[in-house]
């Protein structure tokens, strides 16, 4: 594979062979001639030859013809790979010892018969073996489409309905292949180069399976009837990758260019947001790195300005557009070099995603300031940005920003079919003090940028070491074996969740601590297992590799399990004030020792909350969750679940307040006999019978101080403490009058009858519906729970909002 990174970030297939003959399309002619000389392919900073283009012959034969395609030029004077062969499955494909990973692949191609087959390859196993990913068209499949040949992998029949592919007409495509550790990524568009003979069609597909490729070279594909044309080939790598390959011949090349020495690509500060105008959706909010805020402006021309903090070479930019996976985005995308805007993309249009996207612009142009410009969508005329990253190396600190008008600080008082701003995401709450359970790294300081420095540094680090993580993406971190005298620290530089993970796997190993970092997972955000110990997660955010749509959310977006799953015996493994979002369940310990989990916001899950068996040594202390719960109609669902063996241990302070959906409270279910375990100073909203539930035959069970609120008329009308061997000092709620008041010290309050005792309006402020906030738990002054009454969990909550 291609590893590294080049100045110019493309690469373009030229071609100078001559033949003549002439071509009708449609109403028009041109000239094709075939060259006389030997071609050579200028591909980004270096050539290639005609004998790195592998010309194969038919039904898929990896031996080489060479009599088969020919390079042309068309009347416009640029140039295009040509075949009028009918035979079937033909191929032309760069073979020239380079393997590609990661890349866009963008181009035109043309067919004249209507039963033409025409298509083009990626990810291609040529000559090697006959097996890649293609786009093509036949005779009896009209339709562009993207399907698989050689062997038997994911991504096949995805058809590009809506396009109607018309013989002698150009028609554009970009291929977006992102290769991850475990799956292989496409997001393709197509339509006529032109724009007047149909609109473009987006599809995407996701190859998980194990038979994947995740690299290989491009080509074309050909059968059938008629004249294919190929041209405009460009290739794109991601900064993270390599400068494209050149020639393996002996030959000289026919034009000599230095190469340059590499730079380093990272992402580029921005000192400032501004926008021409918005609805209320705010432009900062497209670099606060979150995906569920936006920037929006309604009309042709609304555009948006990040200026920079210095002066930069700018290579990518990365965009993520709201509903950008229903819709295309049309925008351009101008410089500014502190003197006037030049433009660098024009009439772009968004690939069909709403994650960040890659568009690379390679510009030699020094610039301080960024403008990308809309156009409205294929909806409607709205410009909706989520998020803007800008990649590139720096020149020089002179900050020279964009002059621009100041956003608006007022929404639009007229109505939007965009919806209204989105609230910020749960945030976790602030500590009281510091959890820690590791000491403090007091070694060496060590900053890295990539991967392969961090695990660089990881390799050599003895222990103490404080790993310094620039902000950007890091992929996927294993760590296996590796047993520290002290605990290392791996964090955000700049503290605030800047580096980003894919999935984070620790086996076997011990006294690591990851401190504000993000991870996307797979089946888990971060794993733990195999006898590691002493490791702590802290003020970071483990989400799902899927995302719920926070405006249309249902539980079947979500296939990622568990944001942090410990399990083979690990032990002393702490989560702290971590942020847990996007999937199925929340931290899930299968089989540990001394596991301490505090101060955790879980939200936006498919099913429990926190998962637990096998557990001996818990402190499970000031979580909160979940508001938005996203289950199947059947689904078990709670906030706290022991589904197995859970001893010795100390649950406290953790708030569950209802939103979308009810779940049991803390659930000790199985048949295993829990045991000596605390409950204390919880607060839990539900709608059903089980609050606190312990199985019958646990022992030790000691349940005080807890407030139990029941809402009204859900699925049951009453919500108990169960199974406890001491219960005392709680506050209970249930439907009817009856059995309402003390029972020893245990108070059940009703919410029946406002007119008889121990009402719900008896003991706090608002507590008979759903959503509620801790505010609504006010105590009633001079009620039975007020603040020093010793019931409920009142000292919790007094103390949380701010009552002495």
């Amino acid at each position: 594979m291609i590893r590294g990174f080049s100045f110019k970030k493309y690469v373009e297939i030229l071609a100078t062979m001559f033949f003549s003959t002439t071509v009708v399309l449609g109403c028009s002619k041109f000239e094709t001639k075939t060259s006389e000389q030997n071609t050579t392919k200028a591909m980004g900073d270096s050539f290639f030859k005609q004998s790195e283009f592998f010309d194969s012959g038919a039904d898929n034969s990896l031996t080489q013809d060479d009599n088969l395609f020919k390079f042309v030029q068309l009347d416009s004077g640029s140039w295009a790979l040509h075949t009028s062969s009918n035979k079937t499955n033909i191929h032309s494909h760069i073979v020239n010892g380079n393997k590609f990973d990661s890349f866009v692949f963008s181009g035109k191609m043309l067919f004249t018969d209507a039963d033409s087959g025409i298509g083009i390859t990626f990810l291609s196993q040529y000559p090697e073996k006959d097996a890649y990913y293609r786009i093509r068209r036949y005779a009896n499949k009209k339709n562009f489409h993207l399907d698989h040949h050689g062997q038997t992998v994911a991504c096949e029949g995805t058809s590009m309905e809506g396009l109607d592919p018309l013989p002698n007409t150009w028609y554009q495509f970009r291929v977006d292949t992102r290769v991850l550790e475990d799956s292989t990524h496409f997001s393709i568009s197509m339509g006529p180069s032109d724009g007047t003979s149909g609109s473009e069609v987006s599809i995407s597909c996701q190859d998980n399976s194990a038979e994947r490729f995740t690299s290989g070279t491009i080509g074309v594909w050909s059968m059938g009837p008629g004249e294919k044309y190929f041209a405009d080939f460009r290739m794109s790598f991601d900064p993270f990758g390599a400068p494209t390959g050149g020639s393996n011949s002996n030959e000289d090349p026919v034009v000599e260019e230095p190469t340059p020495e590499p730079v380093e690509i990272t992402t580029i500060p921005i000192h400032s947001v501004s926008a021409s105008s918005n609805d209320g959706n705010l432009p900062e909010n497209v670099v606060d790195g979150s995906l569920t805020t936006r920037w929006s402006a309604q009309g042709d021309g609304q555009y948006i300005d990040l200026n920079f903090n210095g002066e930069y070479k700018v290579e990518r930019v990365e965009i993520a557009f709201y509903k950008g996976d229903q819709r295309t985005a049309t925008f351009d995308i101008d410089l500014y070099d502190g003197q006037s805007l030049k433009q660098v993309y024009s009439l772009q249009k968004s690939i069909s995603s709403s994650q960040l996207e890659n568009y690379n612009i390679g510009s030699d142009l020094s610039a301080t300031a960024l403008r990308i410009t809309g156009h409205g969508n294929s909806s409607n005329n709205w410009n909706s940005i989520l998020e803007v990253k800008a990649y590139g190396y720096k020149v020089s600190g002179d900050l020279n920003p964009l002059p621009g008008t100041e956003p608006s600080e007022q929404p639009s008082e007229e109505p939007s079919e965009e919806p209204a701003p989105q609230p910020q995401e749960p945030q976790p709450p602030q500590p009281n003090d510091d959890f820690s359970t590791l000491p403090a790294s007091n070694g060496a300081e060590i900053t890295v940028n990539t991967l392969e420095k961090l695990n660089s540094a990881i390799a050599n680090a003895r222990g103490g070491e404080r790993i310094l993580l620039e902000s950007g993406s890091y992929g996927n971190l294993s760590i296996k074996s590796k047993k520290f005298s002290s605990p290392i620290t791996i964090r955000s530089k700049n503290g605030a969740r800047g580096a980003k993970f894919g999935t984070i796997k620790i086996y076997n190993s011990s006294q690591i601590r990851f401190d504000s970092i993000e991870a996307n997972g797979g089946r888990e955000a971060i794993l733990v297992e195999d006898a590691s110990s002493w490791i702590e997660v802290t003020n970071s955010h483990l989400r799902g590799s899927s995302r719920f749509d926070r405006n249309n959310p249902n539980y079947e977006q979500v296939t990622s399990y568990y944001s942090i799953q410990i399990r083979g015996g690990s032990s002393n493994i702490a989560v702290l004030n971590s942020l847990h979002t996007d999937v199925r369940n929340g931290p899930t310990i299968m089989g540990g020792n001394s596991i301490t989990l505090k101060n955790n916001f879980c939200d936006w899950v498919r099913a429990d909350c926190y998962k637990m068996a096998g557990v001996d040594g818990l402190v499970f202390e000031g979580n909160f969750g979940a508001k938005n719960i996203y289950s199947s109609p059947t689904a078990h669902v709670d906030f706290f679940q022991a589904q197995g063996l859970v001893k010795n241990a100390v649950i406290r302070n953790n708030v569950f307040l209802m939103g979308t959906r009810s779940a049991q409270g803390l659930f000790f279910g199985s048949s295993d006999p829990h045991e000596n375990i605390l409950v204390e100073n919880n607060i839990i909203h539900t709608g059903h019978i089980r609050a606190i539930s312990f199985n019958s035959n646990s022992i030790k069970i000691t349940v005080r101080n807890n407030t139990v609120i029941n809402v009204p008329d859900l699925v049951h009308s009453s919500s108990a403490i169960m199974g406890a061997t001491t219960s005392e000092n709680n506050i209970i709620s249930k439907s009817g009058t009856s059995g309402s008041g003390f029972q020893g010290s245990n108070l059940t309050m009703q919410h029946s009858s406002s007119s008889s005792p121990f009402h719900y309006s008896d003991v706090y402020t608002n507590i008979m519906g759903r959503n509620l906030q801790l505010e609504d738990l006010r105590p009633v002054t001079g009620g039975p729970g007020d603040c020093g009454s010793g019931l409920g969990a009142e000292k919790f909550i007094c103390e949380k909002l701010g009552i002495k």
